[in-house]
């Protein structure tokens, strides 16, 4: 026989008590307020990547990208960006809600101190944000 959905959604105070694969019985409705919140900001954030990304791509800049839903193929704490244009290389770190992590801090603090721009990038959560102020760096600076 196969197991079935419940269609109901459960108040968080029940939820939390459960374990996650009871919970998944419910679908969306067996999802916690902080999980919900977390898998947003996780989506709003490859939104914001994809956006700067197309537009890299539009305009032929070279870029190193590190995608946040694969596993990492470059070192740790490297910002999410390198872009490269005319002789000029600058870096961005997309945060929609989350802090730098320490290998964050630590790169990204060697990275300037060896003279390279690095942007971190918050939109406060204003949609399209992020990439917008990333845009317009990249115009200004590269002269596009």
């Amino acid at each position: 026989m196969r197991a079935t959905r419940e269609r109901r959604a459960l108040p968080e105070n029940i939820l939390r008590w459960m374990r996650k694969e009871d919970r998944s019985r419910y679908g969306t409705g067996g999802v916690l307020a902080a999980e919900a919140i977390k898998k947003a900001n996780y989506r709003a954030e490859i939104e914001e990547h994809n956006i700067f990304l197309n537009w890299c791509k539009l305009n032929g800049l070279p870029r190193v990208y590190s995608r946040p839903d694969k596993r990492a193929t470059i070192e740790t704490g490297w910002p999410d960006f390198s872009v490269f244009y005319g002789g000029v290389t600058l870096f961005f770190e997309f945060k929609i809600t989350t802090k730098l992590s320490k290998n964050q801090e630590i790169t990204i603090g060697c990275l300037r101190e060896v003279g390279f721009e690095v942007f971190e990038l918050n939109p406060n959560g204003v949609p399209g944000a992020a990439a917008a102020e990333a845009i317009e760096i990249c115009r200004e600076v590269f002269g596009l």
